[in-house]
């Protein structure tokens, strides 16, 4: 069957864009019981850290969604630029929350402050580089997800066990999607990867909304 420009057929492409459409719609009702929970709280502090994580999510899976659905070459192309930016985006803004809220001070600025500029580097590379090398990328996601053992004890301190294992689930899910992601000769592989992305996703914001 034939394949589009990034390698997918129509009905692998349907199910990429039904995926993370489903992932995009939930995404709304989690973020605004962030911004609602945020504002009950009277916390300017928790609306900013929600409101910059809920942006990154939803981001990633608009982005995602619309990538896979626009049939016409060009904009194909430019939506899967704008796809892998947001993933730069989203781990940044998933670090927002815990950073702020949690781990706080000193440590908590800087491992923020190195995440979001690993994520504008990220995003220069994918928009300014011609041919950008996909496997700088991967590696460059893998080092923000696993920034955080540069402050590993002081951040498992301060917060719960329940939080810790939410967060190692869903970064397992995401470290599994990865596999399926590289079986590019794997049919609906793709969509599959979604399907690990979205459980990723959940697991990190439950972990979020219980956190602070």
């Amino acid at each position: 069957m034939e394949k589009n420009i990034t390698g997918y057929t129509k009905q692998e492409d349907i199910a990429n864009t039904v995926t993370h459409g489903i992932g995009l719609f939930i995404g709304f009702i989690a973020v605004s019981y962030l911004i609602y929970k945020s504002i009950a709280i009277g916390s300017y502090l928790h609306l900013f850290s929600y409101t910059v994580y809920g942006a990154s999510l939803l981001a990633i899976y608009f982005a995602s969604t619309v990538y896979h659905y626009v049939q016409c070459d060009i904009k194909k192309l430019k939506w899967q630029k704008v796809d892998l930016v947001c993933i730069y985006f989203y781990i940044a803004g998933s670090y927002t929350p815990f950073m702020l809220l949690n781990l706080k001070g000193e440590v908590g600025l800087k491992v923020l402050a190195s995440v979001w500029c690993i994520a504008l580097f990220g995003s220069f590379y994918k928009l300014k580089v011609k041919n950008p090398n996909s496997f700088v990328s991967l590696v460059s996601y893998f080092a923000m997800g696993w920034f955080i053992v540069t402050a590993w004890n002081p951040f498992v301190k301060s917060i719960s066990n329940e939080v810790l294992n939410f967060i190692k689930i869903g970064g397992f899910f995401y470290c599994l999607g990865v596999v399926f992601y590289l079986l590019d000769r794997m049919k609906y592989n793709h969509a599959i990867w979604h399907l690990f992305v979205m459980a990723g996703s959940a697991c990190h914001f439950y972990a979020i909304a219980i956190a602070s």
